[in-house]
């Protein structure tokens, strides 16, 4: 009996790594999807001399920020890393890490569920990982590994019904596609569209403060500082309902990363508020008008920032 229960677990198992194989390296990935554009994003890190600006964060920075001024103010090139906040807080500043030399400086914006129920990630750093598979060497902990597997049946579900509807295991759409992207980083295609803000939940999982996101920030910040980076931190976008219902745990969040963090915090998450008006489909995705509200507070805070170096800002801009 022990036997033939083992042999049917084993069996099942050979299946499921069959599927799993067929779904992850047979069916091809769309070329043009959102998540593919994080090989041009790396290719370019990689590539862009020093000093640079490095904007690291998930999509607020990919859908709402203007690295073509942020480059022409500072004189410096930018290269705006952000794509998706459900790669987790670890594996964002991991991918980064390697590519970062002395003189850069590294802005970070971090989504607020970052430090909530995707510290770990969640399915957009299983997609990611289909498109950069040296991606996995970033894995650092055992909630990553445990929430790629929890993830990774769904998704791979979802590609083959991609590939049965489309013949490519990933979708495109007019928005959210690789040649979306100017050669800064920076999301383009929705700046003119639309408004379809709804609604969008943030902390929807009550999950707790991650505090290792702390032990983390401060240990990235310190390697930085070793090779002769500058890192602060900046708040994300976000849309004033969110705002206005998570107020306390926003203000409860900064407070702590305040108090905590080694790294300097350069914002107010107050300033960074915008009216559903300026959104376009999510709490952190701002249209052309907002975008360049976001770009310029932003500049401002740098300006204001000791140790940075930047210069200030011309009088018709303030």
């Amino acid at each position: 009996m022990t036997k033939a229960i083992l042999k049917t677990i084993l069996f099942s198992f050979l299946i499921l790594a069959s599927c799993a194989a067929i779904n992850w390296i047979i069916i091809p990935n769309n070329p043009n999807a959102y998540q593919a554009a994080k090989i041009d994003k790396l290719d370019m890190l990689q590539k862009t001399g020093s000093p640079k600006i490095v904007l690291v964060g998930g999509s607020n920075l990919a859908f709402s920020i203007d690295s073509e001024l942020l480059a022409n103010e500072f004189g410096m090139p930018v290269v705006n890393m952000g794509l998706a906040k459900s790669v987790g807080l670890q594996y964002l500043l991991e991918e980064s890490r390697p590519f970062i030399q002395s003189g850069d400086v590294v802005i970070v914006a971090l989504e607020y569920e970052m430090f909530y129920d995707l510290y770990f990630g969640s399915d957009g750093l299983v997609v990611e990982l289909q498109y950069v598979p040296d991606g996995f060497k970033h894995l650092k902990s055992w909630g990553q590994y445990k929430m790629f597997a929890s993830k990774f049946g769904p998704i791979m579900q979802a590609k083959f019904t991609g590939f049965i509807r489309k013949g490519t295991g990933s979708l495109v759409d007019d928005i959210y596609r690789r040649n979306g992207f100017n050669t800064y980083g920076d999301l383009i295609t929705h700046l003119d569209a639309e408004p379809k803000y709804s609604t969008h939940e943030l902390f929807e999982n009550n999950e707790p403060f991650h505090d290792e996101s702390i032990e983390l920030l401060n240990e990235f910040y310190q390697d930085m500082l070793r090779i002769g980076a500058r890192v602060v931190m900046t708040a994300p976008p976000l849309v004033e309902t969110e705002f206005t219902k998570h107020r306390d745990k926003i203000d409860d969040l900064y407070a702590r990363l305040r108090e905590n963090l080694s790294l300097p915090v350069i914002s107010d998450p107050g300033d960074y508020v915008y009216p559903p008006r300026m959104m376009f489909d999510t709490a952190y995705h701002l249209l052309r008008e907002g975008r360049r509200a976001r770009t310029y507070q932003l500049l401002n805070d740098l300006v204001k920032t000791n140790g940075i170096g930047f210069g200030g800002l011309r009088g018709d801009q303030v």
